[in-house]
C-alpha cells in the first residue's frame, strides 16, 4: 500500500494467544503499519508503529504483547515512533522505554586493540551498531527510570533535545545502565528541580557477580540541570554485584549544574580509567564535591580508591 495501513491483534489472553503465541510481522508497504490489540498492550502502549521495511516479532505472555525486532546494523531508531511527544506535553516514559526495549540486546564482539582500551575510547566517532534519537530540540517529560538494555553496544543520540524530570522521588535515577558494554550518550540536555526531586541522572553499574567483562561508556555534550537542588547527583558509576567492575568512561563537555551530593561519584575499585574533557560541576553553594573516588564497601575511605579485597590506598 501506498498510504499507511492498520492491523488489528486479539486479545492476549484470548484462547489460542496465550503465553508464548507470537506472530512474525513485516512491513513492505510504503506507508506506515499501526498495529493494535483489542484490549491488551504492546511493549506497555496502546499501539506499536512499524515503519517500511522494518520487521517485529509480537510474543503473548498470556495478559500482553512484547517484541523482539529484527535490527539493521547502524539503524536509527526514533522515540517518536513510540509514541514519544516531542513538544513535551504529554508524559513520554513508556514510548522512550520502548525504544530502547526495541534496540538489540546481543553484545557486540569486544575487542580492546592494541591500545588496550574499548573501541569507543580509541575513537569517539566510531560508528555504532544501532542509535536511539531524540528530536532535535525536542522537550520530552519522564516520570520513572529509563532503562538501557543490558550488554547494549549503541548510542544514544539526544539531537539537543531536553529531558524533563516529571515526578517527585529521590529514590531514582533518570537513566539507569546496567551491565551495558559500549554506550554513546551524546548531545542531551536533563532537568530536574526541587518540587520534582531526583537521586541521580546517569546511573552505571554491574549486576551480575560473574567475571569482570571490560566496559565502556562515552557521555558528550550532556547538561544536567538541579534546578534548586532537585538531584544528589549528576552521574554515578556504583559498586553493584561485589564490586566486579572493570571500565573505562569518557566524560567531554559534560556539565552537572546544582546538585546536592556529588556531580561524578566514582564507587567502586574497578574503575580502569576516568578521561574528563572540559567538563563542569557548579553546586550552587548547596552541593558537596565535584569529582569523588570512594568505595562505600570501605567506610571512611573518602579519597583514592581502596581497593576492595586488597587493601590498596
Amino acid at each position: 500500500n501506498a498510504a499507511a495501513i492498520a492491523g488489528t491483534l486479539p486479545n492476549a489472553a484470548g484462547a489460542g494467544f496465550d503465553a508464548g503465541w507470537f506472530a512474525d510481522v513485516r512491513n513492505d508497504c510504503t506507508g506506515l503499519l499501526t498495529i493494535t490489540p483489542a484490549t491488551s498492550t504492546i511493549d506497555g502502549l496502546t499501539t506499536l508503529r512499524l515503519p517500511r521495511g522494518r520487521s517485529v516479532r509480537i510474543i503473548s505472555d498470556g495478559t500482553n504483547y512484547f517484541t523482539s525486532r529484527g535490527r539493521e546494523p547502524n539503524e536509527i531508531i526514533s522515540v517518536d515512533s513510540f509514541g514519544a511527544d516531542p513538544t513535551g506535553g504529554t508524559d513520554s516514559t513508556a514510548a522512550i522505554q520502548a525504544a530502547l526495549n526495541s534496540a538489540s540486546r546481543a553484545a557486540a564482539s569486544y575487542n580492546l586493540g592494541s591500545s588496550g582500551l574499548p573501541a569507543v575510547l580509541q575513537n569517539p566517532h566510531l560508528p555504532s551498531l544501532q542509535a536511539i534519537h531524540f528530536t532535535a530540540g525536542g522537550m520530552y517529560v519522564v516520570s520513572n527510570t529509563l532503562t538501557v538494555p543490558t550488554n547494549w553496544w549503541g548510542i544514544i543520540e539526544g539531537n539537543g533535545a531536553t529531558l524533563l524530570w516529571n515526578t517527585n522521588d529521590n529514590t531514582k535515577a533518570m537513566w539507569y545502565l546496567p551491565n551495558v558494554r559500549e554506550l554513546r550518550m551524546q548531545n542531551l540536555k536533563m532537568w530536574a528541580e526541587a518540587s520534582r526531586l531526583i537521586d541521580t541522572f546517569i546511573l552505571s553499574e554491574r549486576t551480575d557477580a560473574g567475571g569482570i567483562t571490560p566496559t565502556s561508556k562515552m557521555f558528550s555534550n550532556i547538561k544536567m540541570y538541579c534546578i534548586n537542588g532537585g538531584c544528589k547527583y549528576g552521574v554515578r558509576l556504583a559498586v553493584g554485584v561485589a564490586d566486579s567492575n572493570d571500565e573505562f568512561n569518557y566524560f567531554e563537555n559534560v556539565d552537572v549544574n546544582d546538585y546536592t551530593e556529588t556531580a561524578f561519584s566514582i564507587e567502586h575499585s574497578q574503575s580502569k580509567g576516568n578521561l574528563f574533557i572540559n567538563c563542569t560541576f557548579n553546586s550552587g553553594g548547596v552541593g558537596k564535591r565535584g569529582v569523588a573516588t570512594w568505595h562505600p564497601l570501605r567506610p571512611g575511605s573518602n579519597g583514592s580508591f581502596y581497593y576492595y579485597g586488597g587493601g590498596g590506598g
